[in-house]
């Protein structure tokens, strides 16, 4: 598997974690100037210096999304790469519904979603071919930890959680299945022979993969952003595929549809589908299970209404005004509504938003929304409001 791993070793990053005085240091002194860099390399060596100064940013990130972690051994890209508390809570619980007892965590990294397991009160098992990070997650999770290439696996009957790195060693992001590490036969192989199990994805992931066509898709997200796609395997065969807003809970399932009926024209608002629903492709879907919602144009994806829709599935709009998209005219709209700065919304990159944000800021005190779309061949731009 071309896959260096962290090349860190484990035992040295232990001794400065629990050696306190520089790591304590590092975490007080915010003004890490070049100076003061030579000094601590001078007094404690270049090399736990340089372990310091990661660790504690690998803590910092890791503390921001798994509260308890403060006292966790890893490296940056580890902390990176982990699920946060909520999302791999969320796997455990979902885990303790399916009625798993044992769960084997392969390619665990340094053990965020081992953690999770453990905390809900699975037996967990955590399995990495690289010695740092499975020993990151045995520290982490007081879990049981073997170092092991996936491909030497043997069932033992437990269920299988399994996150392929979507980094390569150089840290750049693998986004599809056929990128993924170790390659697809491998992991095709894993479907045949292991009973049940669950790929943790990016977000990214196709949807209609061929390798994924027996899996059950499910994609989360956390604070507006997609955070992964769930494959799981092992259930009977279903179309359907679901997603799930972790920080309220709210979740929809079902298989997609094709578009609306378009309606040509903006009505009173303006609608688009969560991303999570954009992303999974049931966004019609959930579109047909809500009241008065048309689609505008073929290709837009952005919805309209008459009524305001009460569904929590959907960011609304209220349409204030529809100009065409010339500059003059859309700063005297944005005059005319005292506005100052100018947010810009867009789909299919009718502008730069940045750009356009800037060439239209006016003067006065008030924030204004403005979308930029394509209806049909002429841009429109859609100055909006939170409805009331």
């Amino acid at each position: 598997m071309n896959d260096a791993g962290s090349h860190h070793d484990f035992d040295t990053w232990q001794a400065v974690a629990a050696s306190g005085t520089l790591l304590d240091r590092v975490a007080a002194e915010k003004s890490r100037t070049p100076a003061l860099l030579e000094r601590w390399r001078n007094e404690f060596g270049a090399e736990l210096v340089h372990i310091a100064l990661e660790l504690c940013e690998a803590r910092r990130r890791l503390v921001l999304k798994w509260p308890e972690a403060s006292g966790w051994i890893a490296d940056r890209s580890g902390a990176e790469q982990a699920s946060s508390a909520l999302a791999a809570t969320y796997k455990a619980n979902q885990l303790r519904k399916r009625g798993v007892i044992r769960v084997t965590d392969l390619m665990c990294g340094i053990g965020g979603d081992t953690a999770a397991f453990h905390r809900a009160g699975l037996e967990a098992h955590a399995i990495d071919h690289d010695p740092f990070r499975v020993r990151c997650a045995a520290h982490n999770t007081g879990c049981a930890f073997t170092e092991q290439d996936i491909r030497n696996h043997v069932d033992d009957g437990s269920f299988v959680h399994l996150d392929p790195p979507r980094r390569d060693a150089s840290g750049k992001r693998r986004h599809q299945w056929q990128d993924l590490l170790p390659d697809p036969a491998v992991l095709r192989e894993l479907q045949t022979s292991v009973a049940q199990g669950v790929y943790k994805l990016s977000p990214g992931t196709d949807p209609d993969e061929p390798d994924l066509e027996s899996c059950h898709l499910e994609w989360l997200s956390e604070k507006g952003r997609l955070t992964q796609c769930l494959a799981w395997w092992g259930d009977p065969p279903s179309d359907e595929r679901s997603v799930v807003r972790l920080d309220d809970g709210w979740m929809f399932r079902g298989v997609p549809t094709p578009d609306l009926t378009h309606r040509g024209h903006f009505g009173a608002y303006l609608i688009r589908a969560d991303p999570l629903l954009e992303r999974s492709g049931l966004q019609w879907t959930y579109a047909r299970s809500c009241s008065s919602l048309e689609s505008v144009c073929p290709g837009l994806g952005l919805l309209t209404a008459d009524t305001l829709p009460k569904e929590t599935g959907l960011e609304v709009w209220e349409v204030e005004e529809v100009l065409p998209w010339r500059e003059k005219k859309l700063k005297a709209a944005i005059r005319s509504r005292d506005g100052g700065e100018v947010v810009v919304h867009t789909r299919g990159r009718a502008v730069d938003p940045d750009q356009a944000a800037a060439s239209l800021r006016g003067d006065g005190p008030n924030k204004i929304h403005l979308w930029c779309v394509r209806v049909g061949t002429p841009r429109l731009g859609i100055i909006v409001k939170r409805p009331t």
